[in-house]
C-alpha cells in the first residue's frame, strides 16, 4: 500500500490535483468536506491535533482547513504551531461556528488566510477554499521575487510591508462572510445583500492587486529598475484625487477631509505617479491615527519648490521619536506619540521623495495635537 506521501506525489503527477487536510473532531463534518472538494481537490482528514501533525510531517499540503475546536486542543493554538513552530507554508483556513471578531481578528493575527463560519454553505465553502490557495500562491511567488532582492534590507522591508497590509482589505470581510454564510443556509440572502457582497468581495481583491504591485514597484525601485516618467502633472487634479480616494476612509470614522489649494490651474513637471504614492502613505496614515477633527491635504508654492503637505488633528509625536519617524522598521507604542506597526510606510515615502524625486520630506508635530507632513520638490530649471 502507498503511503501518505506516495499517494500524494501520485495523485499531483497524474492530474495535478491539489491537496487538502481537514483537521475536525466531527466526522459527519469531515465526511461532507469530503464531498464538497472531492474530485476537485485530493482530501485527506484527521480527527484530533495529533494525527493531523502525523500527517503534516509526512506530506506537504496545498490546504489545511482547521477547526477551532479539537477536544483537548484548540485549533488556535495548533495554528500558531503550524505558522511559528513547523513554518507551515500551506493556506490556512480557520473554521468555526463561533464567528466573533475578536476570535476572528485572532486567528488573522496568526496568519490564517481566511475564517469561516459554521454551518457551511457548500458553494461559498469552494470558492473560499480556491480563493485561500490563489492568496498563498501570490504570497509564494513575491517571496520568491524577494529571494533575488540585492540588498538584505530590502528583502526584510518587502516581506515585512506584504505581511502588514495584504490582510488589510480582508478584515472588513469577516463580518460579511459569516452574514453571507449564515444568511444563505437559512434562505434568507437578500439579491441586494448578496450584490453588495460581492461588490465588496471584488473591492478587496482590487486592493490585494494594488498592494502586491506596489510592493514588486518599491523593489524594482531598489534595483534601480524602474525609470521615472516625468510629465507635465496637473497639480489640482492630483490633490482632488487624493482626496476622492480617501473621502469614504474619513468618512468612516467622522472625519472632515478637505483641500487647501491656491486658486487656478497648477502643474509641474514630475512623475506624478511616485509623487501620489509618496503622498498615499502620509494620507494614510493622518486618517487611520487621527480620532476625530479634521486632515487637510494641500499644496503651496514657494520661490524654488512646490509644498505638498498632510495636516492632522490626530496622536501627533513626541519630539525624541520625530527623527527617527523615516526610519525602517521604527515602531513605537501610541503612548509615546507614534503609531503602532511595522514603520515601513514613511520610510518608503522618504526613499521615494528623496532618492526617486529628489525632493525633501519633513514633519512638525506636537503630541496630543496633530502633526503636519510637508514634501518639497524643487521647481525644474527655466528652459
Amino acid at each position: 500500500m502507498l503511503n501518505l506521501d506516495d499517494r500524494v506525489k501520485r495523485y499531483k503527477v497524474v492530474g495535478d490535483v491539489r491537496t487538502v487536510l481537514v483537521i475536525d473532531d466531527d466526522e459527519a463534518l469531515r465526511l461532507l468536506i469530503h464531498n464538497i472538494l472531492e474530485p476537485d481537490y485530493l482530501v485527506f482528514d484527521a480527527a484530533d491535533a495529533n494525527g493531523a501533525l502525523e500527517q503534516i510531517v509526512a506530506s506537504d499540503f496545498d490546504a489545511i482547513l482547521l477547526d477551532h475546536h479539537l477536544g483537548g486542543r484548540s485549533g488556535l493554538d495548533l495554528l500558531v504551531e503550524l505558522r511559528e513552530d513547523r513554518k507551515v507554508d500551506s493556506a490556512i483556513i480557520f473554521m468555526t461556528s463561533d464567528t466573533s471578531r475578536d476570535l476572528a481578528t485572532q486567528a488573522f493575527r496568526e496568519n490564517a488566510d481566511d475564517f469561516i463560519g459554521k454551518p457551511i454553505n457548500r458553494q461559498l465553502f469552494k470558492y473560499a477554499v480556491s480563493e485561500a490557495l490563489k492568496k498563498r500562491d501570490t504570497q509564494r511567488q513575491l517571496q520568491q521575487a524577494v529571494a533575488k532582492a540585492e540588498i538584505d534590507e530590502m528583502k526584510n522591508l518587502i516581506i515585512a510591508l506584504a505581511s502588514r497590509e495584504l490582510h488589510t482589505p480582508l478584515i472588513p470581510l469577516i463580518g460579511l462572510s459569516s452574514a453571507l454564510y449564515k444568511q444563505n443556509e437559512a434562505d434568507t440572502l437578500d439579491k441586494d445583500v448578496l450584490s453588495d457582497g460581492l461588490k465588496r468581495i471584488a473591492e478587496a481583491a482590487r486592493q490585494l492587486n494594488e498592494i502586491i504591485g506596489d510592493i514588486l514597484e518599491v523593489a524594482a525601485m531598489n534595483k534601480g529598475a524602474q525609470p521615472l516618467q516625468r510629465e507635465d502633472t496637473n497639480l489640482r487634479t492630483l490633490i482632488e484625487g487624493l482626496r476622492l480616494e480617501f473621502r469614504d476612509a474619513a468618512e468612516d470614522k467622522g472625519l472632515r477631509l478637505f483641500v487647501t489649494m491656491p486658486d487656478g490651474g497648477h502643474s509641474l513637471f514630475v512623475d506624478g505617479k511616485r509623487l501620489v504614492q509618496a503622498m498615499r502613505f502620509i494620507v494614510d496614515n493622518a486618517i487611520k491615527f487621527t480620532e476625530f477633527g479634521t486632515v487637510e491635504i494641500g499644496l503651496s508654492y514657494g520661490v524654488d519648490d512646490v509644498v505638498f503637505f498632510v495636516s492632522d488633528t490626530g496622536a501627533g509625536i513626541v519630539p525624541e521619536y520625530t527623527a527617527r519617524l523615516f526610519e525602517s522598521f521604527e515602531k513605537v507604542d501610541m503612548k509615546s506619540g507614534m503609531s503602532p506597526g511595522l514603520g515601513v510606510g514613511l520610510y518608503l515615502c522618504r526613499r521615494i521623495v528623496e532618492t526617486m524625486l529628489g525632493g525633501t520630506i519633513e514633519v512638525e508635530s506636537t503630541f496630543g495635537r496633530g502633526s503636519r507632513f510637508q514634501i518639497r520638490i524643487p521647481k525644474p530649471p527655466p528652459a
